[in-house]
C-alpha cells in the first residue's frame, strides 16, 4: 500500500506516513530500475551548475553566471537542460519579449545579429465575448 503524508501529499513507496514520520512498508516493487543492482554504468558529465529550463529566467541564469566567472577570471561549467527539443520550442506562436534584459546581459546584441527581427511598437488587450 502506498502512503499519503496529509502533510505534502506526496505517496512514498517506502510506508505509511504516521505523525509526519514515513514507516515500514511491506510494499514489493518489481522490476524497479531504481532498485536494481545490476545496471549497466551509466554515463556521466559533471558540471559546476545546472540550469533547469531553458527559458528566459534559466537562460539568463546560465549566462551571468558565465559572464561573472569570466570577469572573475574562473572557468565554471554550465549546462542548460530543457524539456523542450530544443531552445524555445515552447514559443513557436511567436514571443513578444521587452529587451532591457537582453541589453544588461548582451549590450551590442543588435551589432551580434540576433534573430530579433521587428520591434513591437504598441500593444492592445481585446476581450472575446457573447
Amino acid at each position: 500500500m502506498l502512503a499519503r503524508s496529509r502533510f505534502t501529499g506526496v505517496s512514498s513507496i517506502l510506508g505509511r506516513v504516521q505523525n509526519g514520520k514515513i514507516m515500514k512498508s511491506s510494499v514489493s516493487v518489481k522490476n524497479a530500475r531504481f532498485l536494481s543492482t545490476e545496471m549497466e554504468p551509466r554515463e556521466k558529465m559533471v558540471y559546476d551548475v545546472v540550469t533547469v529550463g531553458a527559458g528566459p529566467a534559466g537562460l539568463s541564469a546560465a549566462i551571468r553566471l558565465k559572464q561573472l566567472a569570466q570577469k572573475n577570471g574562473t572557468d565554471i561549467s554550465v549546462c542548460v537542460i530543457d524539456k523542450g527539443a530544443e531552445v524555445g520550442a515552447h514559443i513557436l506562436s511567436g514571443n513578444v519579449f521587452e529587451t532591457r534584459a537582453l541589453d544588461e546581459l548582451f549590450p551590442d546584441w543588435k551589432e551580434l545579429d540576433a534573430p530579433i527581427e521587428t520591434a513591437a511598437t504598441e500593444d492592445h488587450f481585446m476581450l472575446l465575448t457573447k
